[in-house]
């Protein structure tokens, strides 16, 4: 009798060390503005509790040095890379989630910077068994206004340019005027990487004002806010009639 107490008793701690499980993460790159906070969603299924589990997210090739680790009901920050001290905790990756009690073991990032831009591995083991999976995190930043600036070119056309910094990953440039024309084909497109992994982007473009009224100018990534600047046109006999305006002597109010 005591025997078979004994046993009923260890039945279902040995039944959940041992049950299998996978580890779930999104197929897409999660994206995150820069400077802001992130979930990065990760949970188990079926939906076992974590709380008596190993739980280690890190970046890849590195395991040992963690973004954060979670052993023995708490978090370990011996094995914590100093980058994510104070900005990695645990996190939920929706309202109806549950917590570590119904298996979401998903990350929460804050002040995101572009070096987290990248791979992170989300890896959680028990007694008997352990899954990995791995979520890619995509890091943006919306550059300046689009400048704009014209100048007369030789044979009396117009070489408008458009510069803009601040950008990344790489933005797209897209040239238009005020007769509708989009994708308006460029003298050049030139780009320019900076030492912190910002991207600033140059093009000109020759036209004639007689064609539109004004170009436009537009920068934008491919998910996110668009820049947009545009200049106003001038025929050659305006052009010339601004520059004069431009060169007399300011009149002195009385």
């Amino acid at each position: 009798m005591l025997l078979y107490v004994f046993l009923a008793a260890c039945v279902p701690v040995v039944c959940h060390a041992a049950e299998s499980f996978s580890v779930l993460v999104p197929h897409d790159p999660i994206s995150v503005r820069l400077g802001s906070a992130v979930t990065l969603p990760c949970w188990l299924s079926p939906p076992l509790s974590a709380e008596p589990m190993e739980i280690r997210w890190h970046r890849p090739p590195s395991f040992e040095i963690t973004v954060l680790h979670y052993r023995d009901g708490q978090l370990q920050e011996s094995s914590q890379h100093l980058r994510y001290r104070g900005r990695a905790f645990l996190g939920s990756r929706g309202p109806e989630a549950g917590g570590l009690k119904e298996g979401d073991v998903s990350l929460r990032l804050e002040n995101v910077t572009l070096e987290d831009e990248g791979e992170f591995q989300c890896y959680v083991s028990s007694d008997r068994h352990y899954e990995g999976a791995h979520v890619v995190l995509s890091v943006t930043e919306t550059g300046t206004p689009p400048v704009l600036s014209a100048r007369q070119a030789d044979d009396g056309r117009m070489n408008v340019s458009c510069a803009s910094s601040g950008w990344h990953p790489r933005p797209k440039l897209i040239w238009s005027d005020s007769q509708g024309r989009s994708g308006l084909s460029p003298g050049d497109l030139l780009y320019s990487h900076k030492e912190e992994g910002m991207v600033s982007v140059f093009s000109w473009i020759l036209t004639s004002p007689s064609d539109a009224g004004w170009l436009s100018c537009s920068v934008h990534l491919s998910e996110g806010e668009e820049r947009e600047g545009r200049v106003a046109l001038l025929s050659p006999g305006e052009w010339m009639q601004s520059l004069s305006t431009l060169n007399q002597p300011a009149q002195i109010l009385k």
